[in-house]
């Protein structure tokens, strides 16, 4: 359908886009009632969704030939589990019901088959003393940790001990009453007590002993604690040389343990607590200082085990979190499912100029004109279903414009929102609707086809959370110091889940005059 031009019939042209627009997404909009209906009847009195109700469900979408519809199925046409899982907690969070992944009842495909181990390291390096004279919210942390832990349903046993480059060997914490007596007893004089050289904290070379650990090979998962302050050898002239080639080595033993286990995984957690002690800079200069330092928690194994980990266990809630870094091999992602919105194109001042029929049936923009007026205008909201790894990923790297790639300049993506209800009718697997804008000088659109990417860009809490020179830190500057050498370890290690440079996720787009 072509837009009117002319201004005596801009109103009609308006009302009669409205008009379509509610005849071609009316009928959609009843349907997905009736599947949201549905679920709140599922789970109304038991907050449960039984094998029955969830069989019934899935069919309702099997049988829906509507576009909503289409998202929460494969290319084959069959159910997408994980999919329609979370539409359903998404649906009765709509309507402020509670609704767990734990209540939800699931195909064999979905459930956990086995419980894994968890070795837990914590670096008994001499900077690590002041995190644990007395009573400090690094103790509590350890403390809850652990508890969350050695209470998750999916854990089998929970194990800990001291780490040196030299030497690991753990524990086991059979009960609440073994943690409690470990972290009460945290205390300088313990870890001195460790065997292991405490002068150094060669952090690349502790990374590569954890990821040797035969916890790894059985799916458990390896958490290292520790300040992570590089620190060079003794007799090693340049610490910023040192730290470079440490750097390389990181990316390296990672890369080769992707390379072995394509489902490895990272996540890393930065937390603050007081500190009481002697600070070891780059040079080897020794600081007391008495003032709040950070600290970082890693997090080493299998994706399943990791989400796992980070999906049940509510990291966020820990003393004194800062933020965290999940990462993730994206080799089995690839494009994502997209529905195009007309929300531009209605109201006082349409953003786009467009035939919607070919749209809303294929998400194709033909007869696309550029809205004339002060400045050129043409935007338009597409609903996608963005691959949100684990639950808690920080919605901010979702909604950071610059984190989205489009591969022709005259268009960028301008805005990012949260899928509200039109853009779960269009597309029900909708997690986000992207705003993507022409930006070109000429009034008039040419054909294109982009391919528009997702591609989280390196967060800039990590470079906020380090420096190049520690040398002149004192209790006064202690917390923004930062950590040195953390973002070249973070920076190698995002690498290595990066190195091909393959955009997270992406989708292509017919733009055609």
């Amino acid at each position: 359908m072509q837009f009117l031009e002319a201004k005596s019939q801009r109103k009609f042209g308006q009302l009669l886009l409205i008009i379509l627009t509610i005849a071609m997404i009316g009928c959609s909009s009843s349907n997905y009632a009736d599947f949201q209906d549905k679920v709140v009847a599922s789970i109304a009195n038991d907050k449960k969704i039984d094998e029955k109700e969830y069989r019934d469900l899935a069919k309702f979408v099997l049988e829906t030939k509507e576009p909503w519809a289409a998202g929460i199925k494969t290319p084959q046409g069959k159910i997408d589990d994980q999919i329609l899982r979370d539409v359903l907690i998404r649906n009765a969070n709509q309507k402020n019901i509670a609704l767990s992944e734990a209540a939800i009842w699931q195909p064999v495909s979905l459930s956990k088959t086995s419980k894994f181990n968890v070795d837990i390291m914590l670096e008994n390096s001499a900077s690590m003393d002041g995190y644990v004279k007395g009573n400090t919210e690094f103790e509590a942390t350890i403390l809850a940790l652990m508890s969350k832990l050695k209470n998750a349903s999916f854990i089998n046993s929970v194990n800990y001990g001291f780490v040196s480059v030299e030497n690991f060997q753990t524990q086991s914490l059979n009960d609440m009453d073994d943690i409690k007596k470990f972290t009460d007893s945290l205390e300088p004089s313990l870890l001195q007590s460790q065997s292991g050289d405490r002068s150094a904290s060669d952090i690349a070379k502790l990374i590569s002993n954890a990821l040797k650990s035969p916890t790894l090979d059985k799916h458990g998962v390896v958490v290292l604690v520790s300040d992570f302050i590089f620190s060079p050898p003794k007799g090693q002239q340049n610490a910023q040389d040192y730290l470079s080639s440490q750097g390389a080595y990181l990316e390296g033993i990672i890369r080769q343990k992707i390379k072995a286990n394509p489902d490895f995984s990272l996540l890393v957690v930065k937390l603050v607590s007081s500190f009481n002690g002697a600070y070891y800079d780059k040079n080897g200069g020794v600081h007391n200082l008495a003032a709040p330092r950070p600290y970082y928690i890693w997090l080493m194994g299998d994706k399943d085990s990791i989400l796992s980990i980070e999906n049940e266990l509510n990291l966020h809630s820990l003393n004194q979190y800062q933020n965290q870094l999940l990462l993730v091999n994206h080799a089995d992602q690839g494009q994502i499912k997209y529905g195009v919105l007309t929300s531009t194109l209605i109201g006082a001042t349409p953003q786009a100029s467009f035939n919607i029929e070919e749209a809303l049936k294929n998400n194709r923009i033909t007869e696309a004109k550029v809205i004339a007026g002060q400045k050129l205008t043409f935007n338009l909201d597409i609903a996608v279903q963005l691959p949100q790894i684990g639950k808690n990923d920080s919605e901010v790297m979702f909604k950071d414009i610059h984190n989205y790639k489009v591969n022709d300049p005259n268009f960028v993506i301008s805005k990012v929102q949260q899928a509200d209800s039109m853009a779960k009718q269009r597309l029900a697997s909708a997690t986000h609707v992207l705003t993507l804008s022409y930006i070109g000088k000429q009034p008039q659109l040419t054909k294109t086809n982009l391919q528009i990417s997702y591609q989280p860009r390196f967060p800039e809490w990590i470079q906020k959370s380090a420096t190049v020179d520690d040398t002149k830190i004192t209790t006064a500057t202690a917390l923004a110091t930062g950590t040195f050498g953390i973002d070249t370890l973070l920076q190698s290690a995002y690498q290595a889940f990066n190195s091909e440079q393959k955009p997270t996720a992406y989708f292509d787009i017919l733009i055609e005059p």
